[in-house]
């Protein structure tokens, strides 16, 4: 929306207004490299104040049990672990539900956010990463390809190892069914994570998202154009992202994108999570269509309305994911040109 913004003039220009060669450099690298450059260029209108990065939560109890490890191993000849392919993450999943190991201890391997468009896409958008897949060509939409069939199908079978009534389910949802201790391992945001799971409880533990990339999300603030005081308004931006304010921020629960804050030990210790995304293994990214030349936000928006539907429907058997983005692309013939 931040290109939208600009055009319709809503927020004033930084640039005068803050010191960003002070600001920009304090940013960690995934948010200097996306947020900032590749959604604004040169000219800046509002600057990331908060993050969420997706990752893996997982059962530290099952993943470290003797016995699961040795069935595991005898079953699939691999060690077990936290996955670092999505294939691992399915063959993880089966083995930790019940419906195909009648001795698994929980339920359900996983828990997906099934919800259209923005809970489905989280999930689909990292395996369409590491499968190397686009939507994007050079003339437009080119969504038809083997790493994106690739993607659908391995997207599919999640499901099968999935709570199942997640058609409707964001973050909060399946994090809240994560914590009654039935399922194996989830791929979420760590600000949905640490606003409902208990850090003293040591039987949680995370990872690095499957894959090469994971998504990054956030909050940007900006100045109101028609505000009449601009200046002080920009005396509260500079305080706000000073050092100290990033890690009092972060200590109430709101973490702040500044590199300061992934090397506060009194954070480390409470938020346990923060190592593993501060671990430069896996790209944060944003979704593709972010940053290209699309002709609006509602064309944007309708297009991953119409993919999750379709991408639902291959999950439920009404298509085959093959079709999914046939289906798609059919229906925006003349978009992204």
């Amino acid at each position: 929306m931040l290109q939208q913004f600009k055009q319709e003039n809503v927020f004033c220009k930084l640039n005068d207004l803050l010191n960003l060669d002070q600001i920009l450099p304090r940013y960690i690298r995934d948010v200097r490299s996306y947020i900032i450059s590749e959604a604004e260029g040169k000219d800046l209108y509002a600057l990331p104040i908060l993050v969420g990065y997706q990752m893996l939560a997982y059962r530290a109890d099952l993943f470290d049990d003797a016995l699961l490890k040795k069935k595991f191993y005898l079953k699939y000849g691999v060690q077990l672990r936290p996955p670092h392919t999505w294939n691992e993450f399915n063959l993880i999943a089966q083995f930790f539900t019940r419906r195909y190991n009648e001795e698994s201890p929980v339920k359900f391997g996983t828990c997906l956010v099934g919800g259209k468009p923005d809970g489905i896409m989280s999930e689909f958008l990292p395996r369409q990463w590491s499968y190397r897949g686009k939507f994007l060509g050079d003339t437009g939409l080119d969504m038809i390809s083997v790493p994106n069939l690739k993607a659908i199908k391995n997207l599919c079978e999640s499901y099968c190892y999935s709570y199942p009534d997640c058609i409707d389910f964001l973050e909060d949802e399946q994090v809240r069914e994560f914590t009654k201790g039935d399922i194996a391992m989830i791929s979420t945001y760590n600000i949905h994570l640490q606003d409902r799971l208990d850090f003293s409880d040591q039987n949680i533990r995370f990872a690095r998202l499957p894959g090469t990339s994971a998504l990054i999300g956030g909050w940007l603030l900006g100045i109101n154009t028609y505000s009449k005081q601009i200046n002080e308004s920009a005396l509260f931006l500079n305080w706000e992202m000073s050092d100290r304010i990033s890690v009092h921020s972060s200590l109430l629960g709101q973490i702040s994108p500044f590199k300061n804050v992934f090397y506060d030990n009194e954070l480390l210790t409470l938020y346990p999570w923060m190592s593993t995304v501060n671990e430069h293994a896996v790209a944060l990214r944003g979704k593709e269509f972010c940053t290209s030349n699309f002709p609006n936000d509602r064309v944007e928006r309708q297009l991953e309305l119409t993919l999750s539907e379709n991408i639902w429907n291959a999950i439920l058997g009404k298509i085959p994911p093959e079709e999914v983005m046939k289906e798609t692309q059919s229906q925006f013939p003349n978009a992204f040109m």
